[in-house]
């Protein structure tokens, strides 16, 4: 048995392939949030959707406890870095 798993975020990019893989006929497919504390939490609310939508099986992936003691400003603690790579 073959398929396809799609680490589905939400987003853009990971939606249009969502899409693309179940226009082109992939099955069975599967698609794989990850919620890790994210500030931007409602795209994982959209991903189920799409899926859903698409009568993808949908998975949830609950990874919060990983991420407890890290400050990352994706997660809502340390500042966001500002300047240029180059420097």
């Amino acid at each position: 048995m073959s398929g396809v798993v799609i680490l589905l975020s939400g987003g853009l990019d990971s939606t249009v392939l969502l899409h693309h893989a179940k226009d082109s006929g992939q099955a069975p497919i599967m698609a794989l949030s990850i919620d890790y504390g994210q500030l931007h939490d409602k795209e994982i609310g959209f991903a189920r959707e799409q899926a859903h939508g698409l009568g993808v099986d949908w998975h949830l992936l609950d990874a919060k406890g990983i991420y407890k003691k890290i400050q990352n400003p994706l997660l809502g603690s340390g500042e966001i870095p500002k300047g240029i790579y180059a420097e």
